[in-house]
């Protein structure tokens, strides 16, 4: 028998995840669904390893939260097209909503390999759904940032919302900058939304 990863994760997410999707409104384009929430997009995207074995693959689901007002702000254009999951700010996946750690799921044509569908309806369920349903208003958003200390992206919004913290977050950011070219954009953003540091 032919190993057919992408069968298979059909498979098991119409058993899993698709059921859950469908009865909260969202609709489906390929490995992806969308939901409409006002002003934002709900999106979940299945995602398939591009590495795989003759007999084995993986794969991880990837959860966002897309409003038009920070993705023009953070990239100067609106987006054309369909909302993906990459254009989504606030984004994570499934398993750092678990347990902390990035997680991608076995396929396998093994007989005696675990039964995915009831593992993963469950994890959805309890992590996923809530995690989505949190971002209702760009306000919430915001409050997400903030509570992850995610500084940038809470000036961000921020500033699209008329508050008069953008400068104290923006400082924070900086503080908290990975690397220097993120603080480069980031020192770029805040002069052409005229924030003074």
């Amino acid at each position: 028998m032919s190993f057919d990863p992408k069968q298979i994760l059909q498979e098991i997410i119409a058993t899993s995840v698709k059921p859950q999707l469908k009865a909260l409104g969202y609709r489906k384009s390929a490995l992806t669904w969308r939901k409409s929430v006002g002003e934002l997009t709900h999106v979940v995207n299945v995602q398939l390893s591009r590495h795989n074995s003759p007999n084995s693959s993986r794969f991880t689901l990837n959860l966002g939260a897309y409003h038009p007002s920070i993705y023009t702000a953070l990239h100067q254009v609106a987006l054309q097209g369909k909302v993906l999951e990459y254009h989504c700010n606030p984004r994570v996946r499934l398993g750092t909503l678990i347990d902390g750690h990035d997680r991608w799921w076995p396929l396998t044509i093994d007989p005696s390999a675990p039964n995915l569908d009831q593992e993963l309806d469950q994890q959805f369920r309890q992590f996923a759904v809530p995690w989505l349903e949190q971002f209702i208003t760009l306000e919430a958003i915001y409050q997400y940032f903030e509570r992850e200390q995610q500084y940038f992206h809470a000036a961000v919004a921020a500033n699209i919302l008329g508050f008069d913290n953008v400068a104290v977050l923006m400082t924070k950011a900086l503080n908290h900058s990975p690397h220097a070219n993120f603080t480069r954009f980031m020192r770029r953003w805040a002069t052409a939304h005229e924030i003074t540091l």
